[in-house]
């Protein structure tokens, strides 16, 4: 985190509707096209059928699809 104009949008990410139809995905704010995903025990910014491995459209809808709940502390 570097404060910088360039990195606040890079590390921003804008709650939608879920793409798998429920729950909530997180859309990139300065790449809307790429979402938060879960994928091999990590979080990337992936598109859907993009050119890299955790682009793959298998299972994409649910994988940038999040259950949100409250805090364990306010």
């Amino acid at each position: 985190m570097d404060d910088t104009a360039l990195f606040r949008p890079d590390a921003t990410c804008c709650p939608q509707a879920g793409k798998s139809g429920t729950r909530i995905s997180f859309a990139s704010y300065s790449h809307p096209t790429r979402y938060l995903r879960h994928c091999n025990d990590h979080v990337c910014l992936a598109s859907d059928g993009g050119s890299d491995a955790f682009d793959s459209g298998a299972s994409w809808a649910a994988d940038v699809s999040w259950a949100v709940s409250a805090p364990w502390t306010p």
